[in-house]
């Protein structure tokens, strides 16, 4: 018979430890390596021109770095959104004050948003409250 001691924990998507801190490391290494492989083919193969791109990557090594390099990029990227703190790592980020810094980095990025009216506000806590329910509930009936 085992005995379990301890509050029941759930777990989430979030890791925060070593393994995750140390694939941002090696991912980190892999891309760097890339980079400098890249460079070196371009600075040491002649004019750079579409026979150029072709030629560097027409070699096996390269298109299997290349893949490793693209996994390694999107598994870096995932765990580092994932690894965020909550609203910015400041907890009393208000949500209106988050919807008008998304405005703002849509802006920034080139779209055409407007910071959120009132209407727009109220429908945005209408869907917060809605997915604070729904994991509310999911929640309860795991316990």
């Amino acid at each position: 018979m085992s005995t379990n001691f301890g509050s029941k924990r759930l777990v989430v998507g979030a890791h925060y430890g070593f393994r995750d801190w140390l694939s941002q490391r090696v991912t980190a290494v892999l891309m760097v390596l890339f980079t400098l492989a890249l460079i070196a083919q371009l600075l040491f193969g002649g004019p750079v021109g579409y026979d150029r791109w072709a030629g560097i990557f027409a070699q096996q090594w390269m298109k299997v770095l290349t893949l490793v390099v693209l996994v390694a990029l999107g598994w870096h990227a995932w765990v580092g959104v994932r690894d965020m703190p909550a609203k910015g790592g400041k907890p009393d980020l208000a949500l209106e004050e988050f919807a008008r810094a998304v405005a703002y980095m849509a802006r920034a990025a080139g779209a055409t948003w407007k910071d959120p009216d009132a209407a727009m506000m109220k429908q945005i806590q209408a869907e917060e409250k809605k997915a604070l329910d729904k994991k509310s509930r999911e929640t309860k009936s795991k316990k």
